[in-house]
Formats: C-alpha cells, structure tokens, sequence
C-alpha cells in the first residue's frame, strides 16, 4: 500500500500516511468487490511526464466543507490524479464519461455542455451540502477542468470522441470544466415512485400508518421485499428532505433513486437539476408533494439544517476550481427560502404529534 501511495502522489509522507490509513475505509464501497487493495499503475519515469502534460494543473483549494477526514484521500485523488485509458460515455438524459484514474480511482465527470452549461456545479455543490448537513450519502465530487487532448487521448469510443466534439464547452485554455465524481460500482435502481414501493416507503415514514400494511396486500415474495427495505426508511426520510433543500426536480422522474450493492445504503446522485435560483410552478408543486409524505425526520439532520446561514452557505459551497463563487448568490438565497420551508413544515409535524414522534430517526 505504501509503495501505491508513493507512486500515485509522490514523496509526500503527511499525505501517504493519510491514504494508506484511510483509503481501504473510504473506498470500500466505491471499488468493485474483487479489488481487495488498490492498485496503481507504476510508469517508467520517462513515460509519466509525457502522460501529465496532458492532463490537469492541481485547482485551487475547495471550501471548508471539503475538509471531512474521511474524504481527503478520494478528495485528493479525483482532483489531481491523472487520467488512465479507457475512458467512455455513460450518459443517458446529460453528457457523463467514467473516467479511470491513475491510483485504481475510477469517476464519472460530467462536463461543461451545450444542453446543459455549467449544471455539473450542481453535483459539487450537492456533495458539499450534503457534507455541511452531516449527510454520506453523495458521493465525492470535485470541480475540475480536464484536458481535452486528455479525455480525447484516453478513449477509443467514438460516442465519446463525438460528444466531446460536438457537446462539450472547453475553455479558452483547451481545459473542459466539469465535476469529477467518485464512481460507486453495483447501484441499482430502487422503485420508490412505484406502487407498492410507493405505498410502502409512504407507511414507514408516517407517525400513524395505516392498520393494514401494502405488505399485506401483495404476494408473499414482494412483501418480503418490502419488509427488507424498510431499514432505508430513515434514508429516504433524508432524501426527501435534502431535495427539498436543494430542489433536486430530477429525483422522481425515473431511475434517480439508486442503493448500493449492499441494498442497505441509498446513493444521492443525479443533481444537475437541482440549485435553480427560481422552480416552475409544477416543479414546486412536485416538491412540496413529496416532502409532505415524509412525517418522521432525522433529528440531526433537523438541527442542522436550523443552524444553517447565509455565511456558513457561502462557505460551505465556496469556489470552482478558478477561484469563483461555485454558486450565485440567487441559489443561495434560495437554498435558505427552501430551508426555511422545511423547517417550518417540521415544526407544524412537531406541534401536532409532539418532537419525539416527528424527530424519531437519529
């Protein structure tokens, strides 16, 4: 491990230590089961230096809300490591790529595109909201601009070599900005906004739910099923929630409600639709629906979201990898009129069922 820590980072002790000790933990259940260690790829010196004049300058330092232990060594990794071969699109609905790193790192970087502009400033500041809240559920993600000689050296896929022509926007630099992600192998789509598990998940974040249980009206393999979910309920509670805060207006629009190869944790992915200044009314409306199926709430996430302010947003979304503001003041404004929403609505839940029962996940 520490001969990989050096390869991948140089002759740096602080930060070898810190990924030597950290990176089993962190990446645990964001490598594919059979990688019992990480690898990395040793170059000859001779090769390297040809292959990191492709690729990135290190960007500047993000927001305090990035300085979570756990995340230092992913953090690292996807800022500076160096793009491998193998690159290909992944998109469906945006521009995605997985992108492999030098160091066994693997990331889906959604770019800066025609269709959608600068969205990818949603997903870092999704991560650094979600980490401000003291939510783990977002994956790690880090603005940075990448070579396009990079991306383009390190595919053969002519899907990706066509979007980067034609729907990408690189910079005056020839740098394509964008949020680099950890990639989480093995999701799959869980159907909350499908009956039963509409029904279902509706029941176990409900103070009162109903006297016949949705399990008890369906066959016996699909309410076994059910009853397994379950231990997501203080998760989806949290979900709900955090869209609300974010006003995420992709989550219930299929396929954006992903858990992981355990089956026990929901992934928060998908929020380049989220941190618009101003929603449409249907998109409001939506929102508001689904937040009032959520009775019961996570008492620290609660307490967090009350101590949230106009200056601890601004530092916890902080800057792009230029320097500038990663958000406008507008969504910042709006994150906290949403707040605000939300709070409001949990101190309705509490006057009328008391704190106990609303407040009831940890």
């Amino acid at each position: 491990m520490n001969l990989a820590v050096a390869c991948a980072f140089g002759d740096h002790p602080p930060v070898r230590r810190a990924f030597a000790l950290i990176l089993p933990i962190v990446l645990g259940g964001c490598l594919p089961p059979r990688s019992a260690e990480v690898r990395v790829v040793v170059r000859a010196a001779a090769v390297r230096p040809a292959l990191e004049a492709l690729e990135v300058a290190r960007p500047v330092e993000a927001a305090t809300s990035e300085s979570d232990p756990r995340d230092a060594p992913l953090l690292t990794g996807l800022r500076s490591a160096v793009i491998q071969g193998g690159a290909k699109s992944v998109g469906s609905t945006s521009v995605v790529f997985k992108v492999p790193l030098d160091g066994g790192i693997a990331a889906a970087f959604k770019p800066e595109t025609r269709k959608h502009g600068s969205r990818w400033r949603a997903e870092v500041a999704a991560y650094r909201l979600s980490r401000a809240l003291g939510l783990d559920n977002v994956p790690v993600t880090v603005p940075r601009a990448a070579k396009m000689a990079a991306l383009h050296a390190s595919t053969r896929s002519s899907t990706m070599g066509r979007l980067l022509r034609d729907q990408c926007l690189p910079r005056a630099d020839g740098k394509l900005p964008g949020a680099m992600i950890a990639w989480i192998p093995g999701l799959a789509r869980l159907p909350l906004e499908d009956d039963p598990m509409w029904t279902a998940w509706h029941e176990w974040v409900a103070i009162e739910p109903p006297a016949r249980s949705i399990e008890l009206h369906v066959p016996d393999a699909l309410a076994k099923k059910l009853r397994e979910a379950r231990v997501l309920a203080p998760q989806v509670s949290s979900l709900v929630a955090f869209d609300h805060l974010t006003g995420n207006r992709d989550r219930w629009s299929g396929h954006n409600v992903l858990v992981d190869v355990t089956r026990t944790r929901l992934v928060y992915l998908d929020h380049n639709l989220a941190f618009d200044a101003k929603l449409d009314v249907a998109a409001t409306h939506k929102r508001r629906m689904v937040l009032q199926r959520v009775e019961r709430f996570s008492r620290a996430l609660v307490a967090s979201a009350r101590k949230l302010t106009r200056a601890s947003l601004v530092d916890a979304f902080g800057a792009d990898d230029l320097g500038a503001p990663l958000l406008t003041d507008a969504q910042i404004d709006a994150v906290l009129t949403r707040r605000d929403e939300l709070v409001a609505y949990v101190d309705e839940l509490i006057a009328k069922h008391g704190e106990p029962r609303v407040l009831s996940f940890d």
